[in-house]
């Protein structure tokens, strides 16, 4: 290359043409696909000499500098149209294509491939983007092939991710794709003004497709993130793939995880998860153990979780990481939860906001709780497993307008004192029959099968204290002649549920519906009718402090 044309690309705002800077004998090579010649140093000169860098398409090989052992370097302001292009690497001794550090404003890389081959080493990442003050955008980009062994025979643990976020101002994402990484696809650590993924696909990260995690240095803290979007992405098969194929061990993995196992923050202000598809159809038979895929959203504010397709994975978390967290408002709605394939339910768990709202969501199990109030309006439930919802915490939960069809459950109470309003649900499933050792508000015996009733545990009764195998009365029908069941709980230190007395059929006293309740190896608390009066014995050998609460039917 002659002087002259070098200092016209060097020219400020001037194209850089990447084949300007290698040897004109080996274009062609490049051109078909063929090149056997390793162009670092070349590439590196043309990054180096301007804004906008533009690779002619073709195969460029990219091993690394051999001297610093390490990849392309970036500290400026860079524009890269790949045109097309693939970098490709055929040696593991450097790791990666793009260091970007400190020192620019901006980061893009549009149109082309990075295709490490497998040929990676530990801790190189394809990306590595560490630039506080710098943007990053990725457009039309795929990042491919960095797990060391390959698909079939993996190394197990090595940190290796396809694009690696160690602090960044913002990202944009878009219509890209990541395919197998020894560990994610993304992973972010320690924040970002605004994230935003969309139209990509995330497939075979042995880890997680996307992770945020922020670490403990630098200080985590509140709000790192203020907005996070993932918005039209695939995520299939994320996670070890089974037992014969396991890097990874003692994590639920999957497809997406955002949350952090070192700090205890809230740390993104408001996290948008819609219109994506989570697939994971190659854990069809893998149902318990760390191999079970899992979608952990933990550690944020403000979540909507909407118009989500969730196929045979094994849980979804959203927001049960600690009720120390100040946790703000959740929406969950309109997701479907695909049973074609695989044995996983997809139970959504969502703990700790303030506010929850699940709503017009297709279903199969979900657990529901919050420091304020939720509500569960409008689903569809369908589940051969106990329960299709679980209510935890929470003083205000509305659980209304849902379609259950269920093999046993639509209901349960077994892990919650707490009083929640049950409004106009249907219960479609077969062998619905009466209340159950596990307080069952919502489980019915007659042919009608639909519960219209709005349903409270009022607390009428006070705290009473019940010697050691005495029948004591706890209530008098005749008293709460409407009543549905009535409910007997520990009044001093546990929170379990012990006994009841339940009829939710036609309105009659019926002396098959008392139930003895077992409540961890606590044996002998049982209710009894005698006849209007409910008493309630127990053999824990000693005078204990019970109460009472009375569920009654509108």
């Amino acid at each position: 290359m002659s002087l002259t044309k070098a200092h016209n690309r060097m020219i400020e705002n001037a194209q850089i043409n990447v084949l300007d800077f290698i040897p004109p004998q080996y274009h062609a090579d490049i051109k078909s696909g063929a090149t056997t010649y390793d162009a670092t140093s070349n590439v590196q000169a043309a990054l180096d000499a301007g804004t906008d860098i533009v690779f002619p398409k073709g195969t460029y090989l990219v091993n690394g500098n051999t001297s610093t052992a390490e990849p392309l370097t970036v500290n400026t302001n860079k524009r890269i149209d790949l045109q097309g292009s693939k970098l490709i690497r055929t040696t593991t001794t450097q790791g990666g294509f793009f260091k970007v550090t400190s020192g620019g404003d901006f980061f893009e890389l549009r149109n082309g491939t990075l295709d490490s081959q497998n040929n990676t080493f530990n801790f190189y990442h394809l990306i590595d983007f560490n630039a506080s003050a710098c943007d990053l955008l990725l457009d039309n980009v795929s990042l491919l092939n960095n797990c060391a062994g390959g698909i079939s025979s993996p190394t197990a643990s090595q940190d290796t991710d396809l694009l690696y976020v160690y602090e960044a101002k913002n990202v944009y994402v878009n219509n890209c794709t990541f395919q197998l990484a020894s560990r994610q696809g993304i992973s972010f650590i320690n924040g970002c003004d605004t994230v935003t993924i969309k139209n990509s696909r995330f497939e075979d990260c042995f880890l997680f497709g996307v992770d945020f995690e922020p670490n403990a240095s630098p200080a985590a803290t509140d709000d790192m993130y203020e907005t996070v979007i993932i918005d039209g992405c695939v995520f299939k098969n994320n996670g070890s793939k089974s037992a014969s194929v396991f890097v990874w061990s003692g994590v639920a993995i999957g497809p997406l995880a955002i949350e952090s196992p070192h700090v205890n923050v809230a740390f993104i202000t408001n996290l948008h998860i819609t219109n994506n598809d989570f697939i994971s159809t190659d854990f069809v038979n893998e149902v318990g153990g760390t191999q079970s895929p899992a979608l952990r959203i933990n550690s944020q504010k403000n979540v909507v979780f909407a118009n989500n397709k969730i196929q045979n994975l094994a849980f979804i978390n959203i927001g049960t990481t600690s009720a120390s967290i100040n946790y703000l408002n959740a929406v969950i709605s309109n997701n479907f939860v695909d049973k074609s394939i695989g044995n996983h339910p997809s139970k959504i768990n969502s703990y700790f906001f303030d506010k929850v709202v699940v709503a017009n969501n297709t279903l199969s199990e979900l657990e529901i709780g919050s420091q304020e109030s939720y509500t569960v309006d409008g689903n569809a439930f369908e589940t051969a497993s106990t329960y299709a919802v679980l209510p935890r915490t929470g003083s205000n939960g509305i659980i209304s307008n849902n379609n259950f069809d269920v093999g046993t459950y639509a209901v349960s109470t077994s892990s919650t004192t707490t009083e929640f309003l049950l409004v106009g649900n249907e219960l479609n499933g077969s062998s619905l029959t009466g209340p159950s050792a596990n307080l069952d508000v919502v489980r019915v015996g007659n042919s009608d099968n639909i519960v219209r009733a709005s349903v409270l545990l009022e607390g009428d009764y006070s705290i009473i204290s019940i010697p050691t195998g005495t029948a004591t009365t706890v209530a008098d029908l005749e008293d709460t002649s409407n009543a549905g069941m009535i409910v007997v709980t520990d009044g001093g230190t546990r929170s379990g549920s012990f006994a009841l007395y339940g009829n939710f059929t036609d309105g009659t006293n019926n002396t098959s519906y008392l139930t003895n309740v077992q409540d961890s190896g606590h044996n002998g608390s049982a209710l009894t009718l005698v006849g209007q009066t409910i008493k309630f014995t127990h053999t824990f050998g000693s005078t204990r402090n019970f109460k009472v609460n009375v569920v009654k039917l509108a």
